[in-house]
Formats: structure tokens, sequence, C-alpha cells
């Protein structure tokens, strides 16, 4: 997890590369579920630019991250499980509360936070 402050207020985020291990997924995948909206948009986007060309840098809050291994978790999300549109629409429903909560965050120019690690998730798909 990385701090960073936005507008002066102080939050932890963790990368998509990070979000990947969480998730025992590939960032490949998290750019699949991306294009195909089964993820939502990060939080926080910034471009970025390396030796290897422009990307766009995805930061996922600590609560975001929370909620893809709890999503994984209650619908059994296996690396061949096909996600169902109920599932999805759940998992967007709770990211858009999420989304609400951090942008009050930054209203109020407070965040509170305090990192804490998020344990890898153990594979799931057998």
């Amino acid at each position: 997890m990385t701090e960073y402050t936005i507008e002066g207020v102080p939050f932890w985020f963790v990368t998509s590369n990070e979000l990947g291990k969480i998730l025992t997924r590939s960032t490949r995948t998290l750019r699949e579920w991306e294009q195909k909206g089964i993820l939502p948009k990060p939080s926080v986007t910034f471009p970025m630019k390396t030796g290897l060309g422009n990307f766009n840098r995805k930061l996922y809050t600590e609560d975001q991250a929370k909620l893809l291994v709890q999503w994984m978790d209650m619908f059994r999300i296996g690396k061949a499980t096909p996600v169902r549109q109920s599932w999805k629409d759940w998992l967007h429903n709770e990211w858009d509360a999420l989304e609400k909560k951090f942008r009050l965050k930054i209203k109020q120019g407070d965040s509170n936070e305090k990192p804490i690690t998020l344990a890898q998730k153990p594979d799931s798909s057998g």
C-alpha cells in the first residue's frame, strides 16, 4: 500500500499490481474485467510516463480492495468462473457507495485512515 495525498488529504491506496496479488489475478485480468464492465473504475487514475511508454496509474482505496476480496469470496469467483450480471450489479452498487464515502472524505478534508495489511486472497479455483 502506498500513501498519496489528494487535495491535502492523505489516503492509502493499492496499485493495480498489488490488487492483482491480493486477488491472485494478473493485472491483465483486472484490465479485462474493467474493459468488460465487471470491475468498476478505480477512484484515482493519473497519467505516468516511463521508459516503456505512457500509461495510467490506477489506485484503489483500501475499502475497494476489501470489497473485491469480499465479492470474490461471496460469489466464489474462481479463475474460470463466468461473472453473472447480478454479481456485477452487486459489486457496482457497493462500489458506488464506497466512492461516495471516499469523495466525502476528500471534501471534509480528513481521511482518518491508517494502513492495514490486506491478506493475500487464497486461490479458490482448486
